[in-house]
C-alpha cells in the first residue's frame, strides 16, 4: 500500500536499505518485493467514534 499510496517514499526506502546493506523485511529489499505482494484491494476503515463521524460530516457534507 506505501508503494501504491506514497511511492516517492517507498522508493527513498528502498535506496536506503540498499545504503545501508539492510532489510526492513526479514532479508528481502523492498525493491525486490512483488508489487502485488500485500496489496489490500477494499481499504479497511475502523471505527474510530464519534469524533471521526463529525468530522467525516463536515468533509462531505
Amino acid at each position: 500500500m506505501i508503494r501504491k499510496h506514497f511511492p516517492e517514499r517507498f522508493y527513498e526506502m528502498a535506496t536506503l536499505e540498499r545504503e545501508v546493506g539492510a532489510t526492513c523485511i526479514k532479508g528481502v529489499y523492498l525493491d525486490e518485493l512483488d508489487p502485488e505482494r500485500g496489496r489490500i484491494e477494499d481499504e479497511v476503515m475502523g471505527e474510530c467514534g464519534i469524533l471521526c463521524e463529525i468530522a467525516y460530516s463536515n468533509v462531505v457534507g
